[in-house]
């Protein structure tokens, strides 16, 4: 029997959440009894771009306006879209789209909702009045939702203690493609000379959006430290983000007096498996948020050393295979580096030992597949 199933999201931007979501767009797509539609709020470039390269999917993009009358009207379209392809599923992920989603998704006819829960820990400053209200409502609403899958076991357990009572929970990680993210000497070569960085120098990046909590402070000043204790470093960091925000750190940059020969922004990237290549030491340096760090798994994937911090579920990830850290301590972060550094060879051996464990717990296919699986089977 045809499954119709609808997925909503904000866009197709670059993310974790987005990357999860187009694996199992394609894979769905490519199932006999599966219908699979997809709406999205924002008309982003990239959003349509990936739209348009989407087989076997029924895109659309309602161009949501913001505030009460916008959510409004995004819940009224989706309900008539639900009861108009008779979508016997919806499928949302973060909080915004779970509440949009329960509530089209009932009032339209829909059999089963399924949440997504990707983050832990947001503080309440960073949420805001208006997220924390959304927040409130959605963990009210959620003994409504047939289905919650969280990317971390640090989400769910959060969530649970803060009144979740859908009707049943799991955990399945985030996967990556282990084809794509591997140990590679050309790539690393090309993306060493990107970076103007000799084979002598010592490659320190990061891979994340550029937004408050991802903890970029604490890597500018822990990268300003550490290059006065080690001039023979270079810091990459790869992600893009508001141009307010962007800006804020740039001026931070020049406070504190890092060089800006020692620093290079590199934005938006569609190459990241090529340029995690080049790094000696990748560090995920997130305060909260992160439920399962898409970047760092693809940094271990590729037998990279890791310094990541104690935040969702990083330390299950990392094991014994990497450094984890306190959230929001630059000088922890220096002593982190500076410990790889004085052992590289050792924190080596351990990063190729995480990567066959990366690659046998974190494989994109198998756990796209076990979602997958719950969605069609687990009715």
């Amino acid at each position: 029997m045809m499954q119709r199933i609808l997925f909503i999201h904000h866009s197709l931007e670059f993310g974790g959440a987005e990357t999860q979501l187009l694996h199992t767009l394609r894979h769905l797509a490519s199932q006999d009894n599966v219908k699979v539609h997809l709406v999205v709020y924002y008309p982003t470039e990239l959003t349509k771009l990936r739209i348009a390269e989407l087989e076997g999917v029924e895109s659309y993009i309602v161009d949501k306006k913001r505030g009460l009358l916008g959510g409004v009207k995004t819940v009224l379209f989706l309900r008539g879209f639900i009861k108009n392809k008779n979508i016997d599923m919806v499928v949302t992920y973060l909080v915004g789209a779970n509440l949009a989603g329960l509530i089209a998704g009932r009032w339209g006819g829909a059999k089963r909702i399924v949440w997504g829960l990707r983050v832990t820990n947001i503080s309440s400053s960073t949420l805001g009045l208006k997220g924390r209200v959304l927040e409130a409502m959605m963990i009210w609403c959620s003994s409504f939702v047939d289905l919650v899958i969280a990317n971390s076991m640090a989400s769910l357990n959060q969530y649970t203690d803060h009144g979740l009572k859908a009707k049943r929970k799991i955990v399945i990680p985030n996967g990556i493609d282990i084809d794509q993210f591997d140990k590679n000497d050309d790539y690393r070569l090309k993306a060493r000379t990107m970076f103007h960085a000799s084979s002598q120098q010592i490659v320190i990046g990061t891979v994340s959006r550029l937004v408050e909590w991802k903890g970029y402070e604490i890597f500018l000043n822990a990268a300003q430290k550490l290059s006065v204790l080690n001039s023979n470093i270079v810091f990459v960091c790869i992600g893009s983000g508001k141009s307010k925000y962007e800006k804020s750190l740039i001026d931070l940059q020049h406070r504190i007096g890092l060089d800006s020969e020692k620093i290079q922004w590199l934005g938006n990237r569609g190459d990241i498996s090529h340029l995690i290549n080049g790094f000696d030491i990748f560090t995920l340096m997130s305060t909260s948020g992160e439920g399962l760090s898409n970047s760092l798994l693809e940094a271990m994937a590729t037998g990279v050393p890791v310094v990541a911090t104690d935040v969702g579920d990083s330390r299950v990830a990392v094991g014994d295979f990497g450094t984890v850290i306190s959230a929001g301590n630059s000088t922890q972060l220096v002593n982190a580096w500076l410990n790889i550094l004085a052992e590289l060879d050792k924190a080596k051996t351990r990063a190729l030992e995480g990567r066959k464990h990366v690659r046998k717990e974190y494989c994109s296919s198998d756990n796209i597949q076990r979602f997958c699986d719950y969605l069609i089977d687990h009715r």
